[in-house]
């Protein structure tokens, strides 16, 4: 059993990892010369990154260093899909291995989709 101290050390290592990808992410996404990108740090969004591209689409990022979506969010992703402009693309970023990232775009529904190395 962790104690409080180990869980805290735990959760900050987890957050720092999360926050190294979105910036990652980010960093490739403005290679792509958006008009704009930013990463919502620290926030409680449903979305990461998001950048709207050149072609007027607009990148909604959900990124998940272990690429595990947790059924509450799974939820809410589901429902933004629901009511989703067309010009919006809604992307699932994860690392598939520890150097190399991967993405999933979200068509119409996201079921229960977990990444293959996850079941």
């Amino acid at each position: 059993m962790c104690s409080a101290e180990e869980k805290a050390e735990i959760g900050r290592q987890n957050r720092e990892a999360g926050d190294r990808m979105e910036i990652k992410i980010l960093n490739l996404l403005k290679r792509q010369k958006p008009l704009w990108a930013i990463r919502s740090s620290g926030s409680k969004g449903l979305f990461d990154v998001c950048g709207l591209m050149k072609d007027q689409k607009l990148r909604l990022i959900v990124a998940k260093v272990n690429g595990y979506i947790d059924p509450k969010e799974r939820k809410a992703i589901r429902k933004f899909m629901e009511s989703k402009p067309d010009y919006a693309q809604v992307e699932i970023w994860w690392y598939k291995s520890p150097k190399k990232m991967t993405k999933k775009i979200v068509n119409t529904e996201l079921d229960c989709w977990i990444p293959k190395h996850r079941r």
